[in-house]
């Protein structure tokens, strides 16, 4: 269902299968669905943000990593919803969340894509 400003209703494995989708470069079971040329103009820093933080076509991009070399893609949703694609690692994460309050503790998204990469470095060893 989408709404007027532009967001989505999705169930968390859908917007998971929808990050898979262009973690593998537009393909879905051995079938192109988004050609992979788009996929990786689409995830290109089109505007600064911030620093650190840029827009492509419809992705946040968050740089990230050693010398921010890494870069996340990420949707944005209301009160917390965050699917992110670490494609140096294969991975599609979605957070649910509803924080919705003014002045509610949150985690930014570097400190998220960290604790991530921690959590992975700690797995390995």
């Amino acid at each position: 269902m989408i709404d007027a400003e532009g967001g989505l209703y999705l169930e968390i494995t859908d917007m998971a299968k929808l990050f898979y989708l262009y973690l593998h470069q537009g393909e879905w079971d051995g079938k192109i669905i988004v050609t992979p040329e788009w996929v990786k103009q689409s995830t290109i820093p089109f505007i600064s943000i911030s620093p650190g933080v840029s827009y492509g076509y419809k992705w946040w991009l968050y740089s990230y990593g050693v010398n921010n070399s890494q870069l996340a893609w990420a949707g944005n949703g209301f009160g917390g919803q965050l699917p992110v694609i670490l494609p140096e690692y294969d991975m599609v994460v979605v957070f649910t969340a509803w924080n919705i309050l003014q002045g509610r503790p949150s985690l930014g998204r570097r400190i998220i894509f960290e604790k991530i990469i921690n959590t992975l470095a700690e797995t390995v060893k």
